[in-house]
């Protein structure tokens, strides 16, 4: 399939991909998140226990080098987010979709074993270790 120049009109000001496609809501979103993790880098770099405590975990001071990890990878995500803001291309798009939705999916899961492994240790007389609704529940009413 070939495309001239004269496919799309020039005043429009709108990004299309080969087929004619507008990424407008996803470039949106791409900048949005871009921000949200670039932010998220940020407070992990100057206060490397201000997240985790939200949830309830005290990171010891020994232990920042982990969330100054995972600020560089918030840091790689934005930069990925911005980049693709920018990109025309519907594999790559989709390639950083998938990436970010894997990154984001794994750490939820991964976080919410360490929720569930946690919450019962901080508050034992609140907790019964074998279920994770109740720490689910108590989690939400001290956040």
């Amino acid at each position: 399939m070939v495309l001239h120049c004269a496919s799309f009109p020039a005043s429009s000001g709108q990004r299309r991909d080969r087929n004619g496609m507008d990424y407008t809501g996803l470039r949106a979103l791409l900048v949005v998140h871009g921000f949200i993790t670039m932010a998220a880098g940020i407070v992990l770099t100057v206060a490397p226990g201000l997240i985790p405590s939200v949830v309830g975990i005290r990171l010891e001071p020994s232990a920042d080098v982990v969330a100054y990890l995972l600020a560089g990878a918030e840091f790689g995500f934005a930069v990925l987010s911005f980049g693709g803001s920018r990109l025309t291309d519907s594999r790559a798009l989709r390639l950083i979709v998938w990436s970010c939705i894997a990154f984001h999916g794994s750490s939820g899961v991964l976080g919410s074993g360490l929720i569930k492994s946690t919450i019962p240790r901080l508050r034992p007389d609140r907790q019964r270790p074998s279920s994770f609704e109740p720490a689910c529940r108590s989690a939400l009413r001290y956040a």
